[in-house]
């Protein structure tokens, strides 16, 4: 098996279950008994709260959101086992300040190998979700650059947070009263804060450790 030496140690150090590699398999043909395992990409689980860890099951799928409404999952490593659903639910989005617009990326928009991979179970024409893995990569880079304006006394810098959690210069916005409301996270998760319209005051996100 082969990959980078920091991505190996992540093989390593998290559970077996917790961990999905991408990759493709090479034969020595002056050695035909011995094949090698080559590693292009590693996905590991968003962390769970113990409770729902608990309960995590399922196969494991890509999911396409065919309309508002309507979900396709596609067994991992299966050709043409396509079920489709008309819900879908996961745990992540319950939980403090977890950005769900980023995930939903990565589950809906994104382009494999980058596209997230869910854990689920179909019931009820449902598809119920218990982990989600992502790539340990983030996809190439769409952020532009950081270019900020200067504010006139009484006004604070603001920006914006994209669903690819890129940061956008969203301008001067009058300073206001803020609520001293720092929210906690979830265990494996950090806390992000951004200042935002229309005081000023932190927008939080909890993003994944």
């Amino acid at each position: 098996m082969s990959y980078g030496t920091n991505n190996i140690s992540l093989i390593k150090m998290v559970p077996f279950k917790d961990v999905i590699v991408y990759g493709r398999v090479e034969y020595d043909h002056q050695v035909t008994l011995y094949a090698r395992f080559v590693i292009k990409h590693v996905f590991q689980v968003l962390p769970l709260t113990s409770e729902d860890a608990s309960v995590r099951s399922g196969n494991i799928y890509f999911i396409e959101k065919t309309n508002e409404a309507s979900y396709e999952a596609n067994l991992l490593n299966r050709v043409n086992e396509t079920v489709k659903t008309r819900g879908l639910t996961e745990p992540y989005t319950s939980y403090s300040h977890f950005d769900g617009k980023w995930m939903y990326r990565l589950l809906f928009s994104t382009k494999e190998p980058f596209k997230a991979l869910l854990q689920a179970k179909i019931i009820n024409d449902t598809i119920v979700g218990t982990a989600i893995y992502v790539n340990i990569a983030e996809p190439p880079s769409e952020c532009p650059p950081l270019v900020e304006g200067f504010c006139v006394k009484g006004y604070v810098r603001v920006y914006d947070r994209r669903a690819n959690r890129c940061i956008h210069y969203d301008g001067c916005t009058k300073s206001g009263p803020c609520v001293d409301d720092i929210p906690i996270c979830v265990p494996g998760y950090d806390l992000v804060s951004i200042p935002s319209r229309p005081n000023g005051c932190n927008m939080y996100y909890c993003d994944p450790s």
